[in-house]
C-alpha cells in the first residue's frame, strides 16, 4: 500500500504594512459590485500578478487556478469552489515596488486605495 501524505496550508493575511493602500493591491475588491445573479462573487483587481491565494472583503478564499488545482490534487475534501466573475483587472505591476518599503511607490489617484484599481481601465493583457 502506497503511503499517501498531506500537506495542509496555513493562509495567513499578506501585510505589506501599507495599510489599507496594500490591502486594495493584494486582495482587490469585493465589496465594490453586488454578486451576480447566480450569486457569483465579481473581482476588480490588479493585475497579472495574483497571490495563489487571497482573502476577500467578504472573507472568502480566492485561489488563481493553479492553486485550485494544488487542492483538488492534495486529498482534502469538502472543498466547495465556485467559479469568480473577474469585473476590472487592471494592469499595474506593484509586486515589483520595494515590498520592504513603508510606503507603497506610488499612490492612486485621489489618494483613495481603491482607486488603484477604479481609477484604471481594464486590460485584458493584464488577466
Amino acid at each position: 500500500m502506497a503511503e499517501h501524505s498531506r500537506r495542509w496550508w496555513v493562509v495567513n493575511s499578506c501585510d505589506l504594512g501599507w495599510g489599507d493602500y496594500g490591502r486594495a493591491l493584494v486582495t482587490g475588491l469585493t465589496w465594490n459590485l453586488d454578486r451576480t445573479a447566480e450569486g457569483l462573487l465579481q473581482l476588480e483587481r490588479t493585475g497579472p500578478f495574483v497571490p495563489p491565494v487571497t482573502v476577500t472583503s467578504w472573507d472568502e478564499l480566492l485561489f488563481t487556478a493553479d492553486a485550485k488545482a494544488e487542492m483538488e490534487n492534495s486529498g482534502l475534501w469538502s472543498l466547495d469552489f465556485r467559479p469568480v466573475v473577474l469585473a476590472r483587472i487592471v494592469n499595474l505591476a506593484w509586486h515589483e515596488w520595494d515590498l520592504t518599503s513603508d510606503h507603497p511607490a506610488k499612490y492612486p489617484a485621489g489618494g483613495e486605495p481603491e482607486n488603484y484599481v477604479l481609477g484604471r481601465k481594464d486590460s485584458e493583457a493584464a488577466r
